[in-house]
């Protein structure tokens, strides 16, 4: 079985327009309130933002603000069944990439050249090894057409 990996394309389209999805009599194990509170509440962003710009105005009645995101924060709205504003969008991720360009910059370059001159040698021996395979594979064809040469039956003059 594959596992959940969120939601697929189109798949807000059920509760944008309002549609039975057949498919969830057979699923009874999800939580379809939520998604379906989660749709209305990104549909009200959104129509309020082309409305107002500003997808959180006074008018709409929300109990959280939807900032901008600052750089030194990382701000963010985590958009779930009860929106709020977090901070630190995706740190882990931030300070990750963070040490490994660092590390990045401290890798000797120097072993690359001789890992791109033992990639050679090792394509010179394979090269090698497949030559000495053809040419052993040569020499045996002319043995075993000697072979049949030399004992070949010779016909006689009366058979033919």
């Amino acid at each position: 079985m594959l596992d959940n990996q969120g939601a697929f394309h189109g798949a807000d389209e059920i509760f944008l327009f309002e549609i039975e999805p057949r498919f969830l009599t057979t699923r009874r194990d999800r939580n379809w309130q939520i998604d379906r509170r989660v749709t209305e509440i990104f549909a009200d962003l959104i129509v309020n933002f082309l409305k107002y710009n500003n997808p959180t105005p006074e008018i709409a009645g929300f109990s959280f603000n939807w900032t901008s995101m600052e750089e030194s924060q990382l701000n963010y709205l985590s958009i779930t069944d009860s929106p709020e504003m977090e901070v630190g969008f995706r740190w882990q991720g931030h300070v990750f990439w963070n040490w490994y360009a660092r590390h990045l910059d401290a890798v000797d370059v120097g072993n690359l050249h001789r890992i791109a001159q033992l990639d050679k040698q090792l394509g010179d021996y394979q090269l090698a090894t497949w030559m000495l395979l053809f040419c052993a594979l040569f020499f045996f064809a002319i043995l075993v057409g000697l072979a049949c040469y030399c004992t070949r039956k010779e016909a006689d003059d009366d058979e033919l």
